[in-house]
């Protein structure tokens, strides 16, 4: 990919999500919208499930990277969990998120604006690093393809990948693409995937039934994986892999 596409890519993300901000889409996801609550649940039982069955649980001894951070939420989580502000990364392409970022979060947590094309990060220095709903916002395959390079050269041999994104297209939505295991496979060439977790029910059937009977939504989101839109990925670096892009 040259420079020139990831420039171009960049500011179609860019543009795709000014016109979303100011179209209201954002408040969907805002903390007192319908179902908001029951997703963060969701998403934050399955991280920890996910964390734990990757040998991750000491958080404290963890250098890690999110990339798409947004507002920092999920780096805040880690935080609650045992992480140390000075061992967490964020970088996002979008500088208001940034702003939200600091503003929200506890001082000496690193974060940047900027791209994965590249990745301001050494070499091989991230013990986990993730990246949710990213993937499925970039449309060209070959800025994909170098992303995904850019989270192997940084993340540690023996090191975590954690991808959270959706599985399929959205017949209405022309700016995402799905992300499935066939994806993943190609953007990580060679690395095993360890865990595969479906989540997140349906958003517009979530928001129908959440504020009526919550209970209902999870148990369809649990025991219907096939209702689900999202799935997380948990891959495991490998020393061979470790490459400059």
């Amino acid at each position: 990919m040259n420079q020139e596409n990831a420039t171009q890519e960049t500011k179609r993300i860019r543009s795709v999500y000014a016109q979303r901000d100011a179209g209201g889409k954002r408040a969907l996801y805002s903390w007192n919208a319908p179902g908001a609550a029951l997703v963060e649940y969701r998403k934050r039982h399955v991280w920890a499930r996910a964390l734990d069955a990757a040998a991750l649980p000491n958080l404290n001894d963890l250098q890690v990277l999110d990339v798409g951070c947004g507002d920092g939420a999920w780096l805040r989580m880690l935080l609650e969990w045992g992480a140390r502000a000075d061992r967490l990364h964020g970088i996002d392409l979008l500088d208001d998120r940034i702003v939200a970022a600091r503003a929200k979060s506890t001082p000496g947590i690193d974060f940047q604006c900027g791209s994965g094309w590249p990745l301001p990060y050494a070499d091989n220095t991230l013990d986990l690093t993730a990246a949710s709903t990213v993937f499925s916002s970039i449309l060209d395959p070959q800025a994909r393809l170098q992303l995904g390079r850019q989270i192997s050269r940084v993340t540690k041999p023996g090191g975590c990948i954690m991808l959270y994104d959706f599985i399929v297209s959205h017949p209405q939505n022309p700016h995402t693409t799905g992300i499935g295991r066939r994806e993943i496979k190609r953007i990580f060439p060679g690395l095993e995937i360890e865990q595969s977790h479906c989540l997140t029910l349906l958003p517009p059937l979530s928001r129908k039934l959440t504020p009526l009977a919550p209970w209902f939504a999870h148990t369809l989101e649990c025991a219907l994986p096939f209702l689900c839109t999202h799935r997380l990925f948990v891959l495991r670096q490998k020393a061979a892999l470790v490459a400059a892009a």
